[in-house]
């Protein structure tokens, strides 16, 4: 009887064990997910986006959160200018430019720039020189070809003179004053960002010096911009026997002009340095007081190129004038006139520091 009771247990467990391993075999081949009531452990969510922890099996991923951008159209808060203090402008870029009065300072402070210089007068030299010229020309080679013909135009006889100079300012109204001709000129094509007055800084030029050159209007430039630029040390010579103003660039002839002097001689002759430009200037007469620019007594024109004071000589210098018939004559209280069309032209092509000697002809070697 114990037997039949032994052997019916053991049929119980052996069956309990079967329904067991049938139901953890059904489990582990699920593939649908967990069934309701069956859920993974709660992870709990962050309140920004990217800070989830991941589960076990998965790699951790990181999400990043661009910040949000500022309106396109909100400009920065001005920053309050101190009491007693001026209020300076950020310098501007290429799409916009400095004032125009950014364009009465230098650029560069240069060095005096040396005088137009002193060649053999010998007529057999200016001969070569001018033969040396024509073989250049032959050869295309129009900007060279200025310096021997600056010999000549400088130390020649009158007739030679009168070629030489018909010859320079055909040269030199291509070669400087169109900006499409580009041999012997620097071009420089603008960076973004860039705008006049640091082009100019880095070519040693002023501002006006860039806008006369390409005629520009405006001191507005664009990117990718091509800008011819001429440089060089300018000088002035004044001849007083031909009432004439000579501009020369590293010794080289760009233009002459003529002027009105002192009357009975009054122009004092020498050698001197421009100090001071100024632009639409105020005029002080030597009897005291001060006219001011666009008054109808009015006398010193558009543009004024003071020199620097020597014992016995002040307020010296180059202008323009409000009586164009004056040009050509002995009509001044000593400063040198020009018509304001070519003041304006001048004062554009120099700068402070720039040297200028006035003679006679007969004084300088000449013919």
């Amino acid at each position: 009887m114990r037997g039949a009771m032994l052997s019916r247990l053991i049929l119980v467990l052996v069956l309990v064990v079967a329904v067991v391993l049938t139901v953890r075999s059904l489990r582990g081949c699920r593939a649908d997910g967990p069934v309701e009531g069956d859920q993974p452990p709660a992870v709990a969510q962050a309140d920004e986006p990217g800070t989830r922890e991941p589960e076990a099996e998965e790699p951790v991923k990181v999400i990043e959160v661009a910040a949000p951008e500022a309106p396109a159209d909100k400009e920065p808060p001005e920053e309050e200018t101190p009491p007693g203090e001026e209020k300076t402008e950020a310098e501007p870029s290429a799409e916009k430019q400095a004032e125009p009065d950014d364009a009465e300072k230098p650029a560069v402070d240069p060095p005096e720039a040396p005088a137009a210089e002193e060649l053999p007068a010998a007529p057999e030299d200016v001969e070569k020189a001018f033969e040396q010229a024509k073989k250049m020309l032959e050869l295309k080679n129009r900007w060279e070809a200025r310096r021997p013909l600056t010999t000549v135009y400088r130390f020649g006889a009158p007739e030679q003179r009168a070629e030489a100079k018909k010859l320079l300012d055909e040269i030199n109204a291509a070669l400087i004053f169109t900006p499409s001709e580009t041999e012997g000129a620097v071009i420089h094509k603008v960076k973004k960002g860039e705008n006049l007055t640091t082009i100019a800084r880095k070519n040693g030029v002023y501002v006006q010096h860039i806008k006369r050159i390409n005629k520009l209007q405006r001191d507005l430039i664009r990117p990718n911009q091509l800008l011819k630029i001429i440089p060089g040390q300018p000088s002035i010579e004044v001849d007083k026997s031909s009432l004439t103003l000579t501009l020369y660039l590293d010794g080289v002839y760009v233009k002459e002009y003529s002027v009105g002097t002192g009357k009975q001689d009054g122009t004092p002759e020498g050698e001197f340095i421009i100090e001071r430009m100024v632009r639409n200037p105020d005029w002080y007469p030597p009897e005291g007081g001060v006219v001011k620019f666009g008054s109808p007594e009015h006398e010193i024109g558009t543009r004024w190129m003071g020199f620097k004071e020597k014992p016995g000589l002040r307020s010296y210098g180059i202008h323009g004038t409000n009586d164009p018939a004056t040009i050509g004559k002995e009509s001044t209280r000593g400063c040198v006139r020009l018509r304001n069309e070519d003041v304006e032209e001048l004062y554009d092509l120099v700068r402070e520091g720039t040297p200028v000697k006035i003679y006679k002809r007969a004084n300088a070697g000449g013919d």
